[in-house]
């Protein structure tokens, strides 16, 4: 007895926006009244047409964070608000936003719209900690570590620590296109992992045997909490060598940059920094070489005048030595000559003279 397969009923194709609509709709009927959502503050940022952005997380955990927008009047609004508070919203605040749960269809992201804010903000529990850090690292002497220590000349051997991305490419790209021989090494480490400030704590810790380490990490909403961690400002005050922070950031600061050795906005700006220090120290050799040069030919030319003088003079010397002994071989060589004339003139007058006797002789015989 055959049985029969079970069928499927084919699965329902939908078009995009009915897609949309059918999420957007789950989202509002998940809470269809507006309420009260607190949090950390992370990445606060105004766009040109005045919308308000930020995202909240909980306390002391980057790992999750709900979008949050103000848009408009309700961005304006909440500005006036924390303005009569005398408070500016900043990263690390404990706030409390109302609004609701909406889906930004362009994206497909679910978002709060936020169109109140509880002005008795407070420094959250992230804060706290951090400057109880602050005031541990100065206690203990490791907070000014760092800028006691010595960049090297040619800091040519680089250790890049951060997560993979455009922040540890920018660095390596500077470095790749200048003119010196850099030797670039990458540790890379996921920040928004729960072990996040562990993981970059233990690349930063990779960096003996290098010249100087880069903390790079660039674009996106800035996330301060592992910048702002024990793991990793202790990793940075005991990093034997210098270490730079280029975490992307130009109008706050966070621990791990006032641990570093130095810190700058961007990581384009960080490789900029180490091209600079190398071109300065090519700078100061060119300018030693130079320094050389004019000191050996301050040296060299009057030597060098002194050691010709000398030569001529000694050349003259050979000279006058050479016609001296000339003139005594031509002495000798005269008074050799003339010696020998004597001798001629000595023999042939003793012929004249025997000649003069026999002519005699013949001439006394013939006579007689």
């Amino acid at each position: 007895m055959s049985t029969a397969a079970p069928t499927t009923a084919p699965a329902t194709t939908l078009d995009v926006s009915d897609a949309i609509s059918l999420v957007t709709a789950a989202v509002e009927a998940s809470c269809p009244t507006e309420v009260w959502v607190a949090g950390e503050v992370a990445g606060v940022t105004r766009s040109r047409n005045g919308h308000l952005y930020f995202s909240l997380h909980p306390a002391g955990d980057t790992t999750v964070s709900l979008g949050v927008a103000a848009l408009g009047r309700d961005a304006g609004h909440l500005l006036w608000v924390l303005q009569r508070a005398g408070v500016t919203l900043a990263d690390g605040q404990a706030v409390r936003v109302r609004g609701r749960l909406a889906l930004y269809p362009r994206r497909g992201q679910v978002q709060f719209l936020a169109n109140e804010i509880d002005p008795r903000v407070e420094a959250g529990e992230t804060e706290r900690a951090v400057e109880a850090l602050r005031s541990a690292l100065v206690a203990q002497g490791q907070l000014d570590r760092q800028r006691s220590l010595a960049m090297a000349d040619l800091p040519l051997r680089v250790l890049v620590a951060g997560p993979a991305g455009q922040g540890t490419d920018d660095v390596c790209q500077v470095l790749a296109r200048s003119p010196y021989a850099f030797v670039v090494t990458t540790a890379l480490a996921s920040i928004e992992a729960e072990r996040g400030p562990q993981f970059l704590a233990e690349a930063i810790g990779r960096g003996a045997g290098h010249d100087v380490i880069v903390v790079a990490r660039g674009g996106g909403a800035m996330i301060r909490g592992p910048f702002n961690s024990e793991w990793v400002c202790r990793a940075i005050c005991a990093s034997p060598v210098p270490v730079v922070t280029a975490i992307g950031h130009t109008s706050d600061r966070t621990l791990a940059d006032d641990c570093a050795w130095r810190a700058v906005a961007t990581p384009t700006a960080a490789g900029e920094l180490l091209v600079a220090v190398v071109e300065a120290a090519e700078s100061r050799l060119a300018a030693a070489l130079e320094g050389v040069e004019r000191a050996a030919g301050g040296v060299l030319v009057p030597a060098e005048s002194r050691l010709a003088a000398l030569l001529a003079g000694i050349e003259a010397a050979a000279a006058q030595a050479e016609a001296a002994h000339e003139a005594r071989s031509e002495a000798v060589v005269t008074g050799e000559q003339a010696q020998a004339w004597r001798a001629v003139a000595m023999a042939g007058a003793g012929v004249l003279a025997a000649l003069l006797v026999i002519l005699v002789v013949v001439f006394t015989f013939v006579v007689h």
